[in-house]
């Protein structure tokens, strides 16, 4: 009976112990990781996001790499198209094949490794805010 008794203050002492320490150091760095009032920038420099816009002329395609070339004044920029991006063309989901060389594109991408990865490609120029409100009008007749 003692043993057992025994090994429940050991086991409750290594627990409370456990706490006392752990507690401490998780307010410390709350403190740290917190910014000073008035300071916004580290705030918002931990809100930016890592999706980078990118927009252009389609100068290539090429479906069995999944790579796109976008034209650009001083070079061409070649762009990987993820496995999982999503893909739209004329409001409605699109596949790479659909591409035309010469027309506008746009999306967001992010860089991992010196590669770009485009995660969103919208084929197409942008539509007009002008043909949004008529087609809202449209559909609520």
């Amino acid at each position: 009976m003692f043993k057992c008794v025994s090994r429940l203050g050991v086991l409750a002492a290594i627990i409370v112990t456990t706490l006392t320490v752990s507690l401490p150091l998780s307010a410390a760095e709350k403190e740290a990781a917190a910014p000073a009032k008035g300071d916004a920038a580290p705030v918002a420099a931990s809100l930016k996001s890592n999706h980078i816009p990118f927009h252009g002329k389609l100068g290539a395609v090429d479906a069995k790499a999944m790579t796109i070339t976008i034209d650009g004044k001083e070079k061409k920029r070649v762009i990987h198209v993820a496995m999982h991006a999503k893909i739209t063309k004329a409001g409605g989901a699109a596949k790479l094949e659909d591409a035309v060389v010469g027309e506008e594109v746009r999306g967001q991408l992010l860089k991992t490794d010196g590669k770009e990865e485009a995660i969103s490609l919208r084929l197409g120029a942008k539509p007009e805010a002008k043909e949004k409100k008529a087609t809202r009008k449209k559909e609520k007749k």
